[in-house]
């Protein structure tokens, strides 16, 4: 009886392993995956990604004010700033209002992919059966 409930017990966590790396979610930046140290995570319907993570993928310089709470990145011509907790996010000083706003968790700023992505010019799709954020520099 011992050795079916250990069976059991097994199979039951091997499901759960397997559900939850179903669960992550994938971004692609031009054919590369990015690794985060934050899962990107799906909250009130949008994925939102570690901000250093994407911005430095797509090469952005990025300045942190602890003191405001406040992201600046850079990357050619174009600026974004937002803060924490703010639904209005800058882009090249035009004040743009989001759904999501950034925000801290497990120590990272996270923001939603598509805006921030698409700030700078890129494209962006979401794969739903594979569960990927596809980004792509190029014009499709």
């Amino acid at each position: 009886m011992k050795k079916i409930t250990a069976l059991i017990m097994a199979f039951c966590m091997a499901l759960s392993l397997l559900s939850f790396a179903a669960d992550n979610i994938k971004v692609m930046l031009d054919d590369e995956y990015i690794t985060f140290d934050v899962e990107p995570q799906i909250i009130e319907g949008r994925t939102m990604v570690p901000l250093r993570a994407i911005f430095e993928a797509m090469g952005a310089e990025i300045e942190w004010d602890g003191d405001t709470q406040t992201v600046a990145a850079v990357k050619d011509e174009t600026v974004v700033v937002a803060v924490i907790g703010s639904n209005i996010i800058y882009v090249n000083d035009e004040e743009i209002i989001i759904d999501v706003p950034p925000m801290i968790k497990d120590g990272r700023t996270l923001v939603p992919v598509r805006f921030i992505t698409e700030a700078f010019g890129y494209n962006v799709k979401w794969n739903e059966k594979t569960r990927s954020v596809i980004i792509t520099s190029e014009e499709e």
